[in-house]
């Protein structure tokens, strides 16, 4: 059912220094940037040969990545996997009773949000990319 890691994400107090620690240490150069207005944050993408690494900074005290990083801190937020068939991938979550927090559909890609108290804390994400290799 899963293909391939597409993203980690990373939430951080300072997106600007983030990026700048982790060109210094590993030489990963921001690749795109991004107002995710709907979800109050900014992201930054760090390509990787398969996948990226995504920083991602509240903007908006009042989202629910701001609330995570105000009680959890900097730190693991995201876990984005790749499927070859998005509706066959719903289907086996509900008959494991897995919630299911979001969906987007776009003409690129369709997008799932699994809660993360169904995966140990992790908030999961599952990606079907419809054309195109990168939906971002």
């Amino acid at each position: 059912m899963l293909e391939r890691v597409r993203q980690i994400s990373i939430l951080v107090q300072d997106l600007e220094q983030a990026a700048q620690s982790y060109e210094k240490i590993f030489g990963l150069k921001v690749c795109h940037r991004a107002e995710l207005k709907e979800y109050g944050l900014i992201s930054a993408h760090l390509p990787l040969e398969s996948s990226v690494l995504e920083l991602l900074q509240p903007v908006d005290s009042s989202s629910s990545a701001a609330r995570y990083l105000e009680k959890r801190g900097e730190g693991f937020y995201l876990l984005g996997m790749e499927t070859g068939d998005i509706a066959e991938a719903r289907r086996h979550l509900e008959t494991h009773d897995v919630q299911v927090t979001g969906t987007v559909e776009q003409p690129t890609h369709t997008t799932i949000w699994l809660h993360p108290k169904e995966l140990n804390g992790v908030f999961t994400q599952l990606d079907h990319v419809t054309s195109g290799d990168n939906p971002w």
